[in-house]
């Protein structure tokens, strides 16, 4: 853990410096907003990648659909969206440093609100001009009952970005899986209201794994483990995906919210399959999994 947060802060010390820098100058100057956001998430990127290079001894991490990810992410013309389960912070740091940098670049995502509030990592998310989820309740808190106004705005900003030609991309749980990490939460419908108004490749990232390396409730990670990833495409075109069903925004949104949690459940179940397992095991468990074969 000590060999990890010390490559991870860093690795990012350059990236904050960074950032510090662009909000600074784009509070005078807010035409500079998007160009520090890209420049700022293309190195975010990169710090993770040279992170988890270093770190493969002891957090080795398999992903499976990355050749296809790098390849194809985009390739229709289309826009893109990207949903994933949310059990861990690494969840972020997998999705980001996964994808092609020239992509991930131009992305904007939806992010928990309480990450604003973190030293040393608010600046680089503000840098990054992700937005916060609005909870009503204490960040923290069982209360996920969200500000709808505001909620509404936030998910406009995302779907201009998204006609501007970025990516955008949500943890349609809405907030971090505080049950079993195996099974996935219910993906809100609200956000697939994107999609819905767009043309959109819609892709997914399932993961098992990462709550034994950075456990929700811990304020740092680096734990050896073994983190299994799974990148797929839903779907090429999700006009053509709906195009069955009345032209109904409410009934698409949940048709596509359904969709995608029970293909990430499907991933998720595949790489349970593979061995990969959701919270850190005891001596006893891991005998007698090994027992068992």
């Amino acid at each position: 853990m000590t060999v990890f947060n010390v490559l991870l802060v860093a690795t990012l010390a350059p990236v904050w410096v960074l950032s510090i820098l662009g909000n600074g100058l784009t509070s005078v100057c807010p035409i500079f907003k998007g160009c520090v956001a890209k420049l700022v998430i293309f190195y975010t990127s990169l710090a993770w990648r040279v992170t988890f290079g270093l770190c493969r001894g002891f957090i080795k991490v398999n992903i499976e659909g990355l050749d296809e990810l790098r390849s194809n992410l985009g390739s229709s013309g289309r826009q893109i969206v990207c949903v994933c389960n949310h059990t861990s912070f690494l969840d972020i740091m997998m999705s980001v440093k996964s994808s092609p940098l020239n992509i991930i670049s131009g992305s904007k995502m939806m992010v928990s609100n309480h990450i604003f509030k973190m030293p040393f990592l608010s600046s680089i998310v503000k840098a990054q001009g992700h937005l916060s989820v609005p909870f009503k309740g204490v960040p923290g808190g069982d209360d996920f009952t969200i500000d709808k106004e505001l909620m509404a705005e936030r998910l406009q900003m995302l779907e201009d970005h998204s006609k501007a030609g970025g990516m955008v991309g949500w943890f349609p749980e809405g907030a971090m899986n505080k049950g079993d990490p195996l099974k996935v939460g219910t993906f809100r419908a609200g956000g697939f209201a994107i999609p819905v108004h767009i043309d959109t490749e819609i892709w997914c990232m399932a993961s098992v794994g990462n709550t034994v390396c950075w456990p929700r409730s811990s304020a740092l990670g680096g734990r050896p483990g073994n983190v299994g990833i799974k990148f797929f495409q839903l779907c090429e075109s999700s006009h053509d995906f709906v195009s069955h069903l009345p032209d109904n925004e409410k009934e698409r949104s949940i048709f596509l919210a359904n969709k995608a949690h029970d293909a990430v459940q499907g991933g998720v179940d595949e790489l349970v399959a593979q061995g990969y397992v959701g919270v850190a095991m005891g001596r006893e468990e891991q005998q007698q999994l090994l027992k068992e074969g």
